[in-house]
């Protein structure tokens, strides 16, 4: 017992600087979970969907505006995943540290393990963390040999002073084991943070970029569309429907009822058409879905 060097360190004050740290990392992966919500929102609600709907089904942009959609929506989904998954970061427990070298299949816990080499708490085990490991169940292993030999011993105060020297030792290297986990758990996240905003930022910049060419792509193709669509013609405005196009139409419009000059901007659909009246002196512009049978074309 004699010949173990005690470490010595400031457990409460690194521990608490590197919880805050962590912290703030968290936070900040919150806020990227915040960020993605909004550009999901946008997807769906800041563009014309209604839009779309006027794209023909089959055209170039049709499909194009499909796969920017597509592209938003998977990026979204993916950032919001890695946000989610930094924002809930769990610490690093001790079968991780003790098997880390072995699996190596978490490199940023490989590489925070890396990094506890020059840690100071380590220096009396030269950073070696299995050293550590092996020192604290060997100091374990003899603490509680001396509770079973104080158990059993008739001198009671002689294996109750080697018991109590174990039992300090042990909660020594129980606090030095609490600022290693510590250290360990904000290196992984750091190292987490750092690989995985990169790849938040590009999906963010192909949501946002996928959002605002489908945006782009269906209303281009709709104004592009109507102008290649729309048709003169005059439509016979039924009688009891006159009332409440006049009504639309605005005080003092005093037109035709059988002869309003439209524009058809749509084709046949089972009998209907989406017309546009044409705006005159007093008289408003408005857009209806007609019968075939009220237009005359020409």
């Amino acid at each position: 017992m004699a010949t173990k060097a005690t470490p010595s360190t400031d457990q409460s004050t690194e521990d608490t600087g590197l919880s805050g740290a962590a912290e703030r990392l968290r936070q900040s992966a919150r806020w990227f979970v915040v960020a993605f919500g909004a550009v999901t929102a946008a997807v769906f609600t800041g563009v014309s969907v209604s839009d779309f709907g006027d794209v023909r089904f089959g055209t170039a942009a049709f499909w194009v505006a499909v796969g920017a959609a597509v592209v938003a929506l998977v990026a979204t989904i993916a950032a919001m995943l890695m946000a989610v998954s930094l924002a809930a970061a769990s610490t690093v427990s001790v079968d991780e540290l003790r098997s880390s070298r072995r699996r190596g299949d978490d490199r940023d816990l490989t590489a925070a393990v890396r990094s506890l080499a020059f840690d100071p708490a380590l220096k009396t085990w030269q950073g070696d963390l299995a050293k550590f490991f092996d020192e604290v169940d060997e100091a374990n292993e003899s603490h509680l040999k001396q509770l079973a030999a104080w158990r059993d011993s008739t001198s009671l105060q002689a294996t109750k002073t080697w018991a109590d020297r174990w039992a300090i030792y042990l909660q020594t290297l129980s606090n030095v084991q609490t600022v290693v986990m510590s250290t360990a758990s904000y290196l992984r996240l750091r190292a987490r943070f750092q690989r995985t905003g990169w790849w938040m930022g590009l999906a963010l910049a192909f949501a946002a970029g996928g959002t605002l060419l489908f945006s782009i792509v269906t209303r281009q193709a709709v104004a592009t569309d109507v102008a290649t669509r729309a048709l003169p013609a005059t439509w016979d405005v039924p009688a009891d429907q006159r009332a409440d196009v006049a009504d639309l139409r605005g005080v003092g419009c005093a037109q035709d009822m059988t002869a309003l000059s439209v524009i058809v901007l749509d084709d046949d659909n089972g009998g209907e058409r989406d017309i546009l009246v044409l705006p005159a002196a007093h008289c408003a512009a408005i857009r209806r879905t007609v019968s075939q049978d009220e237009l005359t074309f020409g």
